[in-house]
């Protein structure tokens, strides 16, 4: 994954994916004399553990999970019953704007009578406006 030159530079060979891995521990060995001291056992070598942290990109989208049936609502439901929960996830780091998913309803609440990532019944309404969500 990583490579260094005689310069000191540790440059990146590969793609690196945060979610699969987050941190990467190397350690860096340093010698003198190699190429004509060490069969003769006059090279000197040291030895640096660095930790790598993989800053977080926006680059998965969340994951939306659905009831696996169709949710029913009849006129009885009063405002402000939880009808369903609707959950997401997603796989960049939770610590970051990345990671964090917010709920919105994009269609279909044309009178505002849903609301957020627990749909609600916000205030009465008759169950055929419902029924076509």
């Amino acid at each position: 994954m990583f490579y260094s030159r005689c310069i000191g530079t540790v440059t990146v060979l590969a793609e690196l994916d945060r979610e699969e891995q987050p941190v990467y521990t190397l350690i860096i060995e340093v010698w003198d004399n190699y190429q004509f001291g060490f069969t003769a056992g006059e090279s000197r070598n040291a030895f640096k553990q660095i930790r790598v942290e993989l800053s977080d990109v926006n680059d998965q989208a969340p994951v939306l999970h659905l009831p696996s049936t169709c949710v029913t609502v009849t006129e009885f439901h009063d405002p402000r019953d939880v009808i369903t929960l609707v959950t997401a996830d997603d796989a960049d780091d939770a610590s970051t704007p990345n990671g964090r998913v917010r709920f919105s309803i994009a269609a279909g609440n044309q009178d505002g009578e849903l609301d957020g990532g627990k749909f609600r019944r916000c205030w009465e309404s008759n169950a055929e406006l419902l029924s076509g969500i």
